[in-house]
């Protein structure tokens, strides 16, 4: 009974203890649940007040939006105010810059009208000169002609004393002549004996080298019968070739009885073994033979290495020799086999070796007449290099005999030819006499010519100083008018240079300006409009599925090309992975941050693409305009050049023709006349100018020499030259060195001339001297015509040469850069001046209008009407 009681409260304790630990669970539980629903109501709160902020961040980010819309509208506004005073501001500078080139032209005008000044006060200065030194030359020459007629009548008496002294030198070399000729004679009776002597000579070395013929031929027969044993050698060794089939043909019929002796063997076993032993001694037979059959192919080898030294013809009988020892050793072998079938075999062994020791003695025999053949033309060499040396000798004396009547014969022709010149020098002296005493008569004639120029000279020094005295009167009056004109040209300079300065500044800051507005709202705009494409974009290409079915959301595109985009970047797989995720919002947030930063490296790199080509454009801007100032540049450089090769030509043709009207303001430019040649080295002319200068040169009979080396003249400019030479002309020599002209240009030009009415025949010396060669009639003492030849004209095309396709396409690039229009500005200019145009060729025109009127105007240029006369002056 009392361990009951003990027995209950035991099991008591551990119910009461469960039930405690249940609640203890309970209470844990909805502690647990409790501060769970505390921290769910504080997330809730957390959001309701993130959605709060975000709504108020919204409402500002509207009202921002609005006022930036506002301040858009303002700064667009702005800019257009701006935009029009930038094009108010455009529109005053090129109006500035129309001022400064229409100042700028008059400048240059000026400048060019104080140059022609100046070169005409030079020009004036020198004509006074050079009347002075004309005017004391003048005196001079009547003082030296004054004292030159009084040495004249002494030098017409010693004149008289040397015709008389000629006259006995005269007949004293008649009387020399006369015995030279005789000599002659003697001379030429010596030389026909002489070549009777050497018809001799070469008849005794026929004979002699007809006996060599003929030894030769006993030689060569000689050697025809060598090679006709040679033949019969060849026989021989057919003969044993034919022995050596035969044996062959018994060795067969062998091999046929040992066949059947074989089988006969086969049944006679008993007799074997004295087989055996006959066999035993028929083998050490054969290893004897078999020694000697060795000995022979040694001996054989030797024989054919001395044959291979032999020619062509016993190398022919050594290969047939080797043929037929490999046939023996072939029937070596095959005897072999019929040796160990019977006896019998050593018969026909023996008969073999009887015919081997015959055909050794065979081969001996021919190496003995080998030997003989070789002995034989050894002598035949011999007696070959005898004769060579005999002929060689007989060369030698042929030749020195031929150089000593070589230099016999030069002896007498220059004996000849000095008598020549002895005859031709007397008629000279003849002629020179006539000549003086005819120049006696017009020098007394021209010295009273001469006191009327000088008379009428004086008269005319008198008028010059006149005028002389005027002109210097208005060069004094043009030096003040120049002044003036270069102190107000400094002045309109610098206040140019002011004004220059003070655009330049003014552009600058509003360029700065300018840049900065427009990257500020670039940057602005660019920013909104960004957002607002690709927010725009991408509701037009993709959508969201919100289908439960899928359970998550799925991005599709509306056309397969979308589809596909999203399929290979994986758009999908990322949203399933972050809808299996419990942290997705980190996800969406990291792979936003990675969409924004790809953004705003594309941004930046479009931005860096649009500065690239905004520098790109302006450096091409610059290199534009510096374009366009090179080749207004080099459009004037070419016209100013133009215009001086003109002037020059006129002033080349007005120095050298005498009584052509209307050349009087021309020759001031040379200021004396000289010799008709244009000079023109170096001047970087090219086919245009050759033009000019040809049609200044048309139907011309005073200009003799052109002289256009290292220049650019093409094959155009050589077939323009050719058009001159063909027509009747005076010009005798053109230097075309160093230049462009190919084969073309040399043919053009030697085809001209031999179109030219004074040239009789044109020769093309290598490297490109063309020389055209004409005759002159000469009136001798004797009142006879006799033509001289003479050359009538030379071009010198040497040193020339083509242009490759590289420098072609650069001339043909300048040239399209020299033919482009001209400013507005200029157009006007030039429109006003449309005389002076007309009259000279310029560059503003285009190659085939240029043509055109060289072409109508041509003789205009050459033969200018009365009409014209007053306009060349107004240019001059």
């Amino acid at each position: 009974m009392s361990s009951s009681p003990i027995m209950d409260e035991n099991t008591q304790q551990p119910s009461v203890l469960g039930t405690r630990s249940l609640q203890d669970l309970q209470m844990a539980k909805e502690c647990r649940a409790s501060e769970a629903l505390k921290i769910k109501d504080q997330q809730v709160r957390m959001l309701t007040e993130q959605n709060i902020k975000l709504l108020s961040s919204l409402d500002r980010t509207e009202e921002e939006l609005r006022t930036f819309q506002l301040e858009k509208l303002t700064i667009e506004e702005e800019n257009r105010n701006l935009r029009q005073s930038n094009f108010d501001l455009q529109a005053k500078t090129k109006s500035a810059e129309g001022q400064l080139i229409e100042l700028r032209s008059a400048y240059e005008d000026q400048e060019s009208q104080l140059s022609t000044m100046t070169a005409k006060n030079t020009e004036l200065f020198e004509l006074l000169g050079a009347e002075e030194a004309n005017i004391s030359r003048l005196k001079q020459e009547f003082e030296q002609c004054k004292v030159e007629s009084t040495g004249l009548s002494e030098k017409y008496v010693g004149l008289v004393h040397s015709s008389k002294e000629a006259e006995d030198t005269a007949k004293r070399l008649s009387r020399d002549n006369s015995l030279k000729a005789d000599e002659i004679r003697v001379l030429r009776l010596e030389v026909e004996q002489l070549k009777q002597k050497n018809s001799e000579l070469s008849i005794k070395s026929t004979v002699e080298l007809d006996t060599a013929h003929e030894q030769l031929r006993v030689r060569k027969e000689k050697q025809y019968q060598l090679l006709g044993k040679l033949q019969s050698q060849e026989e021989y060794i057919r003969q044993a070739e034919d022995q050596s089939k035969e044996f062959e043909k018994s060795i067969r019929e062998l091999q046929q009885k040992s066949s059947e002796l074989q089988a006969a063997l086969q049944l006679e076993t008993n007799a074997r073994m004295s087989q055996d032993n006959s066999n035993r001694t028929m083998s050490i037979d054969f290893q004897t033979v078999s020694a000697e059959n060795k000995e022979l192919s040694s001996r054989l080898t030797g024989m054919e290495q001395e044959r291979l030294k032999l020619e062509a013809e016993v190398r022919d009988n050594g290969e047939q020799l080797r043929e037929m020892a490999e046939k023996v050793f072939q029937l070596l072998e095959r005897l072999k086999l019929a040796e160990l079938g019977k006896k019998k075999s050593t018969e026909a062994l023996a008969k073999k070796e009887q015919e081997i020791f015959a055909v050794k003695k065979a081969l001996k025999k021919m190496a003995e007449d080998v030997l003989d053949m070789k002995k034989i033309r050894e002598k035949l060499d011999a007696e070959k290099r005898i004769l060579e040396d005999q002929l060689r000798g007989l060369k030698k004396m042929n030749t020195q005999l031929a150089q000593k009547l070589k230099e016999e014969t030069k002896v007498r022709l220059r004996e000849e030819e000095a008598c020549k010149d002895a005859n031709e020098k007397v008629q000279t002296l003849d002629g020179r006499l006539a000549f003086i005493l005819k120049r006696l008569q017009t020098d007394e004639e021209n010295k009273l010519i001469q006191q009327d120029d000088l008379e009428k000279k004086e008269t005319q020094v008198q008028i010059m100083v006149q005028k002389c005295e005027a002109l210097q009167n208005k060069l004094s009056i043009a030096e003040e008018n120049n002044r003036d004109l270069s102190n107000k040209v400094h002045q309109a300079e610098k206040e140019l240079k002011d004004a220059k300065i003070k655009l330049d500044s003014m552009e600058q800051t509003r360029q700065l300006e300018e840049e900065n507005a427009f990257q500020s709202e670039r940057k602005a705009i660019q920013t909104k409009e960004t957002g607002d494409r690709h927010l725009a974009g991408g509701q037009l290409r993709f959508f969201v599925d919100n289908r439960p079915s899928l359970g998550y959301l799925v991005i599709s595109g509306k056309s397969p090309k979308d589809k596909a985009w999203i399929e290979e970047n994986g758009c999908n797989a990322f949203l399933r992975k972050i809808s299996k995720s419990q942290n997705a919002t980190e996800a969406f947030a990291k792979k936003i941050a990675e969409l924004y930063g790809v953004i705003v490296l594309g941004e930046e790199k479009v931005e860096k693409a649009i500065n690239d080509l905004k520098s790109r454009n302006n450096d091409l801007e610059k290199l534009d305009r510096e374009l366009d100032k090179m080749q207004t540049f080099i459009y004037s450089e070419e016209e100013s050049k133009r215009r001086i090769l003109l002037r020059y030509v006129r002033a080349v043709k007005a120095s050298v023709s005498l009584g052509e009207p209307g050349c009087e303001e021309d020759r001031k430019e040379v200021g004396r006349v000289g010799a008709g040649r244009i000079c023109l080295p170096d001047s970087s002319l090219g086919d245009e100018e050759v033009h000019v200068i040809v049609a200044m040169l048309r139907n011309n009979r005073t200009i003799e020499e052109l002289q256009l080396r290292s220049n650019y003249i093409s094959d155009d400019g050589a077939r323009a030259i050719a058009a001159v030479l063909a027509e009747p002309s005076a010009i005798k020599s053109i230097d075309l060195r160093e230049n462009n002209i190919g084969m073309m240009g040399i043919k053009a030009i030697a085809e001209a001339l031999e179109r030219s009415e004074r040239v009789h025949k044109v020769f093309v010396h290598p490297g490109g001297k063309i020389e055209a060669l004409g005759a002159t009639e000469d009136v001798t003492a004797s009142e006879t015509i006799a033509l001289a030849v003479t050359t009538a004209c030379v071009v010198d095309v040497r040193d020339n040469r083509q242009k490759t396709a590289g420098e072609k396409f650069i001339v043909s690039n300048r040239l399209r850069g020299l033919q482009r229009e001209r400013p507005a500005e200029e157009k006007a200019g030039h429109s006003n001046k449309t005389h002076s145009s007309d009259e000279r060729p310029s560059m503003s025109q285009s190659p085939s209008t240029k043509r055109r009127q060289r072409k109508k105007k041509s003789n205009m240029i050459l033969r200018p009407r009365p009409s014209s006369v007053g306009s060349r002056r107004g240019r001059h």
